[in-house]
């Protein structure tokens, strides 16, 4: 009905404005009865035809939305207003009232071509988040983390795209997954691996592989012999000197997730069409520090409790030789920007040669340092007599090394957090407080708990650029991940987000999984 009015409407505005059009010309004003006649049955045709093209455009425009093509099969379009047949992981599925629906879609808002699927709505009541574990617990038997190497069953074939492998970015363990945040349609076990071209300009190259298990016999992955450099180019780490020590692997994090929920849809129109965007019906403020462990204190390794960039981050700097290879490669890749500013500020007194030769006899000093780590196991400890020894050049360079230290702490630490039990032990717990915000779900500061967007699954999206609204009453956000130094997701200003249609889901057909990327 909606519809044919819509055509009505657009007829009669049409008629209209062609009748008052020929009502003010001459030509047709003083006319014969006849051409008044033929006059008007061709006004009435072109009304008609002008609302018929319009009504089939606006149908077309809605048909065709979104046609990004998945990495799997071509994605199928049919049974898109029938309910979906109940899969292996359906027995459970409930709607918002908790009985199983009678049809899976609810009915459309005004205005709408696409009738919503019932778990796309569920999930704009919830989020599963991802809860990390902080210092990681380094236990084989732990299937969820970002980074390190997927834990696989003998005969798991790592993925690649036509000319090289992709980086392992995560898995979850699907039966870690809290029952009320499958929507009756994530699997109840196995595990979820997402693999990612991160080289610039290939975004759209993935891989989503679900493996059903049970795990027992699963082991560690070995990387593929050309896996490539994690990133395109050794900026995005901002400390490697060389291909050598140019990461391939990223850092792993293993975490916990956790179901948050928000209140019912609302009935107001305006609000419920607002809901499909993050953080839809949730409360965050309210829900997200609830969660155990959510909020910290932040903390940092050089303003907390008058510290410095001249004070040691902590006795046993540097703990390993890695957190030198850190250290050095920060401050050579910030001389050439630092050096004019630290002439002009500290060293104005000296000649052009003074300075230059001050200059030189730190950056071979440096490089020799670098040099010395570079020939080391990276994760072999440090001496304590050469960790004296570097940490004084340090001071004796403070024009030099005072920005880069305010990074190295943190780098350094958390790559021998995540290496392993044994590079791990060198951290004190309470060195551990001083990179816990970078890895958690919300911060304590005067004004408040200050909460950032999580990367989260089965959720409502983010809608970055204001353009995803039709795209998300067709497709369930599987899976939304964004920038994190923490993580060394260094995607930029960059948002990924994994689309699946719910009744792809609920097969279990993760090969029919899309991605968009959006930039701030």
């Amino acid at each position: 009905m909606d519809r044919i009015l819509s055509w009505l409407g657009c007829f009669s505005l049409t008629l209209l404005a062609i009748l008052f059009a020929l009502g003010v010309t001459e030509a047709i004003k003083y006319s014969g009865p006849l051409p008044k006649i033929l006059v008007l049955t061709a006004a009435v045709l072109a009304a008609a035809a002008i609302a018929y093209l319009r009504d089939r455009l606006k149908n077309r425009g809605h048909s065709a939305l979104h046609k990004s093509k998945p990495t799997g099969e071509p994605r199928r379009r049919e049974g898109l207003d029938q309910p979906v047949q109940p899969s292996r992981n359906q027995a459970s599925k409930v709607d918002l009232n908790g009985q199983l629906p009678p049809k899976m879609f609810h009915p459309s808002p005004p205005g709408s071509a696409l009738r919503i699927h019932e778990t796309i709505l569920a999930a704009r009541r919830q989020a599963i988040l991802f809860r990390q574990i902080v210092p990681p617990n380094h236990d084989p038997a732990h299937l969820s983390f970002f980074g390190g190497l997927p834990i696989a069953p003998s005969g798991f074939q790592w993925p690649s795209g036509e000319s090289r492998p992709y980086s392992f970015i995560m898995q979850v363990d699907c039966s870690a997954v809290p029952a009320a945040g499958r929507l009756g349609m994530f699997p109840d076990e196995g595990v979820l691996y997402l693999f990612l071209d991160l080289e610039w300009g290939q975004e759209q190259m993935f891989r989503l592989i679900y493996e059903s298990g049970p795990s027992n016999g699963w082991a560690e992955l070995a990387p593929p012999s050309d896996l490539p450099h994690a990133f395109d180019s050794k900026l995005a780490w901002r400390w490697p000197q060389s291909d050598t020590e140019w990461p391939r692997v990223l850092p792993k994090w293993p975490f916990d997730p956790v179901v948050i929920h928000g209140a019912p849809l609302p009935d107001n129109q305006e609000k419920f069409d607002e809901s499909y965007a993050w953080p839809g019906t949730i409360d965050t403020n309210k829900v997200i520090p609830e969660i155990e462990g959510a909020v910290v204190q932040p903390r940092s390794f050089w303003y907390q409790g008058g510290r410095t960039s001249k004070d040691r981050p902590f006795a046993g700097f540097p703990q390993d030789w890695n957190a030198v290879r850190i250290t050095t490669g920060l401050i050579l890749g910030g001389m050439k920007r630092e050096v004019p500013i630290v002439r002009k500020r500290l060293f104005r007194e000296l000649s052009d040669e003074e300075f230059a030769a001050k200059v030189t006899e730190a950056e071979d000093s440096l490089r020799a340092w670098s040099e010395r780590a570079s020939a080391a196991k990276a994760f072999d400890a440090v001496p304590p007599a050469e960790r004296d020894q570097f940490w004084l050049w340090i001071q004796e360079h403070g024009w030099l090394t005072g920005l880069a230290m305010t990074y190295a702490g943190n780098l350094s630490v958390e790559a021998s957090l995540t290496a392993g039990p044994e590079a791990a032990a060198r951290i004190p717990l309470e060195v551990v407080d001083y990179i816990r915000s970078r890895h958690s779900l919300a911060t304590q500061t005067e004004r408040g708990v200050h909460i950032r967007i999580p990367d989260r699954m089965l959720a409502a999206p983010v809608d970055v650029q204001g353009d995803i609204e039709e795209r998300a009453r067709e497709f369930l956000l599987l899976l939304e991940l964004s920038s994190d130094e923490g993580l060394a997701h260094y995607f930029g200003e960059g948002v990924y987000q994994f689309w699946i249609r719910p009744d792809d889901l609920g097969a279990g057909r993760f090969d029919r999984v899309e991605l968009s990327t959006t930039a701030y």
